[in-house]
């Protein structure tokens, strides 16, 4: 008999039952290590995402997700308010791109006339972050026939900002301008001359920045950019030709050729009379003093720069209003064809009274509101009296109202640990905290310490 076969006779039943056993347990687990790791039970399908609430606690981006994803399943008649909705959740994550994109889908023949408000309110809003505030305005009072509750004080907000916008100079000069700036026949110099025009009242920061942003068509960027190197060249035209080699080097595709710029440089010039004799009315004395010293080093310094071929003559005018007035009869008889100043509002409110005033005058502070006075008009000035507002106060909130223009949404305030440095921050503030705008810190430092790096 075989060893084996030997062996299992020796062992009883009972443990040969138990043997068997052992072995079967002992494939099983063999069965199972080469089968390798059991699968998992898949996790749990999220939660959906109830776009009202993710608004409510601020997930805004959450919410237009949401939305969109319900307007693709709703039907037809309701797929647009849902879109309406994402779009709204959009702006208020600053994603106007995401917006924007969304818009295009609406079927817009099938929203209901509250849901045609809210469109043009949101197109509104999209309209000013392009800097397109006369589209703003119209889609404004198109929004206005029918908006729904709980729009209106949006809708304040975004006339308020399109009504700041468009008191701006020459803010409602663009959409003409892109006009005139296509040419369409070539070089025109009456044109030109036109486009010129219209931008005179549009500051140069501004100016650079429209040619500069890259929204802005083209050739009206090469137009922008060109009337800024004339301006630059208007009175001393020393550095117009490399100024505008340099500018057509920019815009090599723009129609208008170097030499029309030269051109059209030598027949804007021809419309203004540089004066021979400009008056500088500052007081001498007294509180103003101060200041006065400071405008004045500036003045010299810039005609110093570029003289034009003009003279400056310096009068004191005192720190009342009368004494203003008999500064402006010196200046006129010492030969001013131009004023100015004065620097004091009711100095500037005592000349505009004057019906003997005949001379173009830039006021070193805000004109007074309403009409300038009967003087003005009747010697034919209206368009020849200017105010420069020289406030701080007024200077900051400029800063505050550029700001917001470009678009950015928080601030950190450093201000001098001092009432001065107290009225500066109030003044920034109030312009900038608006549309859901914030002031991230807002920091007080000594003017007596010298090192400030703990503070920033």
């Amino acid at each position: 008999m075989p060893r084996n076969k030997r062996l299992l006779a020796a062992i009883s039943p009972a443990a040969r039952r138990m043997l068997r056993t052992l072995s079967l347990a002992g494939l099983l687990a063999c069965v199972a290590a080469c089968s390798g790791t059991p699968p998992q039970p898949p996790p749990p399908e999220p939660a959906a995402v109830v776009p009202e609430q993710a608004l409510a606690r601020g997930d805004y981006a959450d919410a237009a997700r949401a939305w969109q994803k319900a307007a693709l399943t709703a039907a037809p008649e309701q797929a647009g308010g849902l879109r309406l909705s994402a779009a709204e959740a959009w702006l208020l994550a600053d994603r106007p791109e995401q917006a924007r994109e969304l818009l295009r889908w609406l079927e817009r023949d099938l929203l209901a006339a509250p849901d045609q408000a809210r469109m043009h309110l949101l197109l509104a809003d999209l309209a000013l972050r392009a800097e397109r505030p006369d589209q703003a305005e119209l889609l404004l009072a198109q929004a206005e026939v029918e908006l729904p509750d709980g729009y209106r004080e949006h809708y304040l907000q975004l006339r308020e900002s399109t009504a700041k916008w468009l008191s701006r100079p020459g803010a409602r000069d663009f959409p003409a301008l892109a006009v005139l700036s296509q040419g369409d026949g070539g070089y025109q110099p009456e044109q030109a001359l036109a486009l010129l025009r219209l931008l005179e009242d549009v500051p140069s920061g501004e100016l650079a920045s429209r040619a500069l942003d890259a929204r802005t068509d083209q050739t009206l960027s090469g137009w922008l950019d060109l009337a800024l190197v004339i301006r630059d060249n208007l009175v001393d035209g020393d550095g117009l030709i490399p100024a505008m080699s340099a500018w057509k080097a920019r815009h090599p595709s723009h129609y208008l050729a170097e030499a029309d710029g030269l051109d059209l440089w030598l027949r804007y010039r021809d419309e203004f009379m540089p004066p021979r004799k400009v008056a500088v009315l500052l007081p001498e004395s007294g509180r103003m003093r101060a200041a006065t010293e400071a405008i004045r080093d500036g003045i010299v310094s810039a005609y110093l720069d570029a003289p034009g071929g003009a003279e400056i003559l310096f009068v004191d005018s005192g720190e009342e209003a009368e004494s203003a007035a008999a500064a402006y009869f010196e200046a006129r008889d010492l030969g001013a064809e131009w004023i100015i100043g004065p620097l004091q509002q009711p100095a500037i409110e005592a000349l505009l009274q004057l019906a003997a005033l005949a001379t173009p005058m830039l006021a070193l502070n805000e004109l007074p509101d309403g009409p300038a006075g009967p003087a003005t008009i009747a010697a034919g000035l209206s368009g020849q009296i200017f105010g420069l507002a020289l406030s701080q106060d007024e200077e900051v909130r400029w800063l505050a109202r550029s700001a917001v223009s470009a678009g950015f949404r928080s601030a950190i305030v450093l201000a001098p640990e001092s009432p001065w440095g107290e009225r500066m921050a109030g003044s920034f503030s109030d312009v900038f905290l608006q549309d859901d705008r914030q002031i991230l810190v807002s920091v007080r430092y000594s003017e007596s310490e010298n090192d400030h790096s703990a503070d920033l």
